[in-house]
């Protein structure tokens, strides 16, 4: 009895069918795609340009209000105990930092690197942290105690992370001590604001520079005076008078501003400015 292989033929025709018409269905699937993701990213790319059109003139004008700021030369508001407040406890914050980045660097390291990894601890402390806490301050009001209180454990929570994420970096010499700064301006700005606060460069002169004074000379003192040393001086002292021209700004249209963002903002900026300047300058402990 002859086999017949007609039905072979056929279900190897029907196959071939099959195939042919998918592969030219996925063909004008990938056409459609094509095109579609082409359209879209021109309607992204026309989109963008709008949005850099829009925001172009109102980030002129941040640029422009900055750079008033900045220059502004007038009297210094004659609230003088707002200072004092707004820096001692500044100061504070920064002993807490630094008390966390002891703790984080000799205590804390090698538990926290059971945790985390370097990328998701930068992200925790250099953005998402500060963050959430600025938006808990402006969501959730408070007593202003508690505020600060928060703040605290908001300090010696990021020295902590600080610590760890810095720990197999060095700088071979002593940085000047964070807190002095903030200290030595408020008590500058309580003693000698009601002589010189007619003169904001000379109001200027007698807070941040008496604080960048005192750093040199107790770099003097401590024999650590150097570049890195100074550069860290020289950073501290710039930043410290933008952050003052902006204070004196909001105290010039509310005599009492929001104290609290003022704090949370020179305890990020301590703690960027301190990380990177180490990043840049410092080096590894394993290439000793």
């Amino acid at each position: 009895m002859a086999v017949s292989m007609k039905p072979v033929v056929q279900l190897v025709k029907k196959y071939h069918n099959e195939f042919e018409s998918t592969i030219e269905s996925l063909r004008q699937r990938s056409a459609i795609l094509g095109a579609d993701t082409q359209r879209r990213a021109c309607e992204a790319q026309t989109h963008l340009r709008h949005m850099q059109a829009s925001l172009q003139p109102h980030l002129r004008n941040q640029q422009q209000q900055l750079a008033a700021t900045l220059k502004d030369h007038s009297p210094v508001p004659a609230n003088y105990s707002f200072l004092l407040e707004t820096y001692v406890w500044t100061s504070v914050l920064l002993v807490a930092q630094s008390f966390g980045e002891m703790m984080g660097t000799y205590a804390l390291g090698p538990l926290l690197g059971l945790v985390f990894d370097t990328a998701p601890a930068t992200l925790l402390t250099y953005v998402l942290l500060p963050v959430l806490a600025y938006m808990h301050h402006r969501k959730k009001p408070a007593a202003q105690t508690e505020r600060r209180f928060e703040l605290l454990g908001l300090a010696l929570t990021l020295g902590v992370l600080s610590g760890f994420l810095l720990s197999d970096r060095y700088l071979g010499v002593l940085p000047p001590p964070a807190f002095l700064m903030p200290l030595v301006i408020g008590i500058s700005a309580q003693v000698m604001g009601p002589k010189v606060g007619q003169y904001r460069l000379l109001f200027l002169c007698s807070t941040v520079g008496a604080g960048a004074a005192v750093h040199v000379l107790l770099g003097i003192v401590l024999r650590q005076l150097g570049g890195t040393y100074l550069l860290f001086v020289l950073v501290s002292a710039v930043l410290a008078a933008v952050h003052m021209q902006l204070l004196l700004k909001h105290m010039i249209v509310n005599n009492r501003p929001d104290m609290i963002v003022f704090q949370l903002l020179a305890l990020v900026t301590s703690l960027l400015v301190q990380g990177v300047l180490i990043l840049l300058l410092g080096f590894s402990h394993g290439a000793e």
